[in-house]
């Protein structure tokens, strides 16, 4: 607080008249001890000289020289900040799992923390497959519809604290499929959108087998999102069935890529990426996956799905 430094004893009875022995600016300190009827000048962020217990805020002085008319009363220890009363010796500021936004960066800068241990945004390829599908700016003919998905994918898996490698629209044609899909094992982990289900053309399960991957998840008894696909590709695999001289295999042939494959349906992608991705990504992240659930009560009826969550 801008004002004067003062002793408490000296303000008991009200108003009353010091003399200014100094100021104390921000960056600077006294050593000067206040003594009986003394005041110092004190700006915002200085330390309180040796004798003070309180500060008097400048609104509520009047200065003549070198005397200070302090026309409110004070207490001990006002617009007096401890040492430590942010953060005792030994307490934890931050702990492992905190996302260091601006206020966790804030935190660990106050303490000196200019180096810390974090976890690295995990690297996503994302592309969405289907003959059917068009730029989002461009305008469809009759048999085709534009491609929303990818933006979606990008920007929720932006929120969940992923790097983000677009590789854009692959044709329903198996061999570009296939060199998408190893040029995204590459990375951390792929989300790809379409060809999952049971069609003529849904090649992608196929021809993660092909390259060596486990399915785990095939399909979900959840609606909308039944056609979903979850599979950790080790690349060594991956890699020993590579043909070679292939151009298009590139990157690290060890570790492992988390795939998941979502459904053509926009809504139903969008449910499978923040219902069930999502807590792999915090995982990845060093985080902790968080349910949310909202409460609700129906303006109507809702019909029976069977087995299938809703």
């Amino acid at each position: 607080m801008d004002g004067f430094a003062v002793r408490y004893a000296d303000l008991a009875k009200g108003a009353t008249d010091l003399k200014v022995v100094g100021e104390v600016a921000a960056g600077q300190s006294s050593s000067h001890t206040l003594g009986t009827g003394e005041a110092m000048a004190i700006m915002t962020g200085a330390p309180i000289p040796p004798g003070a217990d309180c500060v008097v805020p400048v609104e509520e002085t009047s200065r003549s020289g070198d005397g200070v008319r302090i026309s409110a009363t004070s207490k001990p220890g006002k617009y007096i900040a401890k040492s430590g009363s942010d953060a005792p010796a030994g307490q934890l500021v931050l702990k492992a799992g905190v996302v260091l936004e601006a206020a966790g960066l804030a935190a660990a800068a106050s303490v000196g923390g200019a180096r810390v241990n974090v976890f690295a945004a995990p690297r996503v390829a994302i592309f969405a497959t289907g003959d059917e599908i068009v730029p989002f700016d461009a305008t469809p003919k009759p048999a085709e519809i534009r491609n929303s998905n990818t933006l979606m994918m990008g920007a929720l898996l932006r929120r969940m604290g992923c790097r983000v490698v677009d590789l854009g629209i692959i044709p329903d044609k198996p061999e570009l499929i296939r060199q998408a899909l190893i040029k995204a094992m590459s990375l951390d982990a792929a989300v790809v959108s379409g060809g999952m289900s049971m069609g003529r053309y849904d090649y992608v399960p196929a021809i993660l087998k092909e390259l060596g991957a486990e399915l785990k998840i095939s399909k979900l008894r959840i609606k909308p999102g039944k056609p979903f696909i979850f599979s950790s590709v080790d690349r060594a695999v991956v890699a020993a069935k590579r043909m070679k001289g292939d151009p298009n295999i590139v990157g690290p042939t060890e570790g492992v890529c988390q795939v998941f494959g979502l459904p053509g349906n926009p809504v139903s992608g969008f449910v499978c990426l923040l219902r069930l991705a999502s807590r792999l990504f915090a995982r990845m992240s060093g985080s902790l996956p968080v349910e949310k659930w909202l409460s609700a009560k129906l303006a109507a009826p809702l019909d029976s799905n069977g087995p299938r969550e809703f």
